[in-house]
């Protein structure tokens, strides 16, 4: 990158990119109880159309996350952030005149365009930052999804009360407007790995140190946090009879509650420790989860949630920039198509489950579910993801049997190197 200015326009582009995408996931989340009623489905129904977004996510993520490696960012970015613009427009035409069938494809357009922005942002990121200071980019691009929330959620909710789905029109926008930011300011793609096989490629990516754990951790995180999310809307209209005004306030304070964590990532990842942010954040999730269980008054329960969200928020950025250095350079997008697929399929599996559970158990029952993902996440982050030394592929100081193209890693010290 030529310039601090480009860099910083760039990750300002790169935010906005995933603000698009995470709104779009959550978009319907606050309707669901009208979106069910305009197309005449079972709540089974309603939520496949947010599991078939996460599912061609996940394997878009997968597929394009490796093309990222062999053709370039810019390559996979671009072409992936006018596709969801136009599935979005498309989404925005009121869903009755497309039928079931017609938002389900649509949204699983867009769900396959996200996967290719998901990857394609996050290999760039890594790309522009060194890892010193990338748990600080990394919050700063991925509170885009916190904004989201923030922004999108209730704005979907006050906007359905003109036409359901007109969420989707801005979001059509703010793509569009990312596209060209993007196009402007991404250096030129140097792919990597272009005569290896495209089978090999991910094989190698996975077996990177560090990255199977990385990638349970993703996975059992999504499941947790998507177990909860997607009930939390019938929850607030089964146990405190909330209207869709109540349900937008519950969601914007949600999207509020994680800026500070969100924010504490951004000073204190790359301070304290990438490794010890996403530790603190586990075991917080662990302990903040059970408060949405007792909780008899809306206000109560609107409350804990912010604690959840909050303490969930931190985790995101050290998280993502750890994710990107167990890869050398040229195996980035290769492991991030690996995170991409886990976090679909744990959003998919997060989703399903935790209307399974809710039906059985109301809160209580998703809140068991994602105490079970979480401390299992838990596991799988502290046991078998290892702290790393110094930047991938670097040749200093690496350790005994890590190859010259994979990330160098010292178990017994810290972030910088220094033995403990």
């Amino acid at each position: 990158m030529s310039s601090d200015r480009r860099v910083h326009r760039l990750l300002l582009s790169l935010f906005g990119a995933i603000f698009a995408g995470a709104a779009g996931t959550h978009a319907l989340t606050p309707i669901f109880p009208e979106l069910k009623a305009a197309l005449g489905v079972d709540d089974g129904a309603v939520r496949l159309l947010t599991a078939v977004f996460t599912i061609g996510y996940a394997v878009s993520g997968f597929v394009l996350g490796i093309v990222c490696d062999r053709l370039g960012r810019r390559r996979v970015l671009l072409p992936a952030l006018a596709a969801y613009g136009v599935a979005s427009a498309v989404l925005a035409l009121p869903p009755e005149r497309l039928g079931y069938v017609g938002v389900l494809l649509a949204r699983l357009a867009g769900g396959l365009a996200t996967g290719g922005i998901s990857a394609a942002v996050l290999a760039l990121t890594s790309d522009a930052v060194p890892y010193e200071r990338r748990g600080r980019a990394m919050s700063f691009v991925l509170a885009g999804s916190f904004i989201a929330v923030v922004l999108g959620i209730p704005l979907a909710s006050e906007l359905a009360k003109v036409r359901l789905t007109a969420i989707f029109g801005v979001l059509a926008a703010v793509s569009f407007l990312a596209l060209v930011v993007v196009a402007r300011e991404a250096p030129p793609d140097e792919p990597h790995d272009a005569a290896e096989s495209p089978l090999l490629a991910p094989l190698r990516a996975l077996q990177c140190p560090g990255a199977p754990g990385a990638l349970a951790t993703t996975f059992l995180n999504t499941v947790a946090a998507f177990a909860i999310v997607t009930s939390l809307a019938d929850h607030a209209v089964d146990r405190f009879d909330a209207d869709l005004d109540r349900r937008s306030l519950l969601f914007l304070a949600l999207g509020l509650a994680s800026l500070p964590g969100a924010f504490l990532a951004s000073l204190l990842s790359d301070r304290v420790g990438k490794r010890r942010s996403v530790l603190i954040a586990l075991v917080g999730s662990l302990a903040a989860t059970p408060l949405l269980v007792p909780p008899a008054r809306f206000s109560t329960f609107l409350a804990a949630a912010c604690v959840v969200a909050l303490v969930q928020a931190l985790r995101q950025g050290p998280f993502a920039a750890i994710l990107t250095e167990l890869a050398p350079e040229r195996r980035r997008g290769a492991l991030v198509g690996w995170n991409s697929a886990a976090s679909g399929v744990g959003l998919a599996l997060g989703t399903w489950a935790g209307g399974v559970a809710y039906a059985a158990d109301g809160m209580r029952g998703d809140v068991t579910l994602a105490l079970v993902a979480l401390g299992l996440s838990l596991v799988a982050f502290g046991r078998f993801v290892p702290r790393l030394d110094h930047p991938a592929g670097a040749s200093a100081r690496r350790p005994p049997g890590v190859e010259a193209d994979g990330p160098s890693v010292r178990r017994g010290g810290d972030e910088r190197g220094v033995p403990r």
